[in-house]
């Protein structure tokens, strides 16, 4: 693949994602993914105490 202005080395080593970063990303979306887990468990439905 060919870029029309392809970056400088510096510019790419300056934009390119480090290893502390995608490990921070990875952390997060399994962070997000641990809580929806945890809320499904409650479920949405109306229980009879909820009526009275």
């Amino acid at each position: 693949m060919h870029s029309p202005e392809p970056l400088s080395s510096s510019e790419i080593l300056n934009v390119m994602p480090t290893d502390k970063s995608i490990a921070r990303l990875y952390k997060n979306v399994n962070e997000k993914q641990k809580l929806e887990k945890s809320l499904y468990i409650w479920d949405d439905t109306i229980v009879w105490s909820d009526l009275h």
